[in-house]
């Protein structure tokens, strides 16, 4: 099917098995601090996102995720910015951390996996072919993809994850995140971490705070105002205050408007429902590793 699988995978077995995998799990009751830079009057802008219904899906070089991207104070004292943006800070409280340089590696490897078979399998799903043998193709790509990815993760998530992201990236109104952050959110991470100097948490990728999604309709309310939308070289921004009439009061930004409906799945995120207009696939035959 692909031809994805590379050297990375000795790497990876090479780490998988040892006390280093311990480290990739957030610490408990610890908050991981990164500095974020906007140039902008409201503050924050969330970034990588994908462009819906016909957006380019393998948007990156690192595959990082999609929210608001950071640094780390210790990196900033060997690599500070270049300009006069004001600086916010962003806490990760349940992080998917990455150790050490191979394990950026392994993780930026299997994110852009992940994209480059979602370019297939909706491209496929676009010829009308039968949704059984797509999903026979997913559960293939897991098995493959699970030996790739620097931690044992839940197939049944992975596989939900991959069905959500089709089901958004067709019907939702004007952006996705990026596949990795629907698979990591299904087992309950709000971002990805590097401790200085991994390579991960430089300024050509980043830390990532997952944020969700604005859903658009009266009395939504994010703390971000700024979405950046990405479709191979060309980005395309949202501002909630100016294009779908949000305003700001305190620390969010609040809508007070219905202009669309748009329902996206960020309020799943947020309080435990998915949107409502997913439906699970009613049969899955689990692997061994649920």
């Amino acid at each position: 099917m692909t031809n994805w699988k590379s050297k990375y995978l000795e790497m990876k077995l090479k780490y998988i098995n040892t006390k280093q995998k311990a480290g990739m799990f957030a610490l408990p009751n610890t908050s991981y601090k990164i500095i974020h830079f906007s140039e902008l009057p409201f503050g924050a802008r969330a970034a990588e996102y994908i462009k819906s219904k016909d957006g380019q899906i393998n948007i990156t070089s690192h595959g990082m995720g999609s929210g608001i991207y950071g640094v780390t104070e210790e990196y900033l004292q060997e690599n500070p910015p270049l300009d006069d943006s004001k600086s916010y800070e962003f806490y990760l409280e349940n992080p998917f951390i990455l150790i050490n340089n191979d394990i950026c590696i392994l993780y930026e490897e299997a994110s852009k996996a992940l994209m480059r078979f979602l370019v297939y399998i909706i491209a496929q799903k676009n010829k009308q072919t039968d949704s059984e043998d797509q999903d026979n193709e997913i559960r293939n790509f897991i098995h493959e993809f699970l030996q790739l990815f620097p931690s044992r993760l839940n197939s049944l998530k992975v596989f939900l994850g991959i069905k959500e992201f089709i089901f958004d990236y067709k019907n939702n109104e004007y952006f996705v995140e990026m596949p990795i952050n629907y698979i990591l959110k299904n087992h309950n991470y709000d971002g990805v971490f590097s401790p200085y100097p991994i390579a991960c948490g430089s300024w050509s990728k980043g830390n990532v705070k997952f944020v969700n999604n604005p859903i658009f309709q009266i009395g939504d309310k994010t703390i971000i105002n700024y979405y950046n939308v990405r479709n191979g070289t060309k980005k395309i921004h949202h501002t909630l205050t100016e294009d779908y009439n949000y305003v700001k009061e305190s620390d969010y930004f609040i809508k007070l408007e219905n202009k669309t409906e748009f329902v996206s799945r960020g309020l799943y995120r947020a309080t435990g429902r998915r949107n409502p207009k997913f439906k699970p696939p009613k049969t899955y035959i689990p692997s061994d590793d649920d």
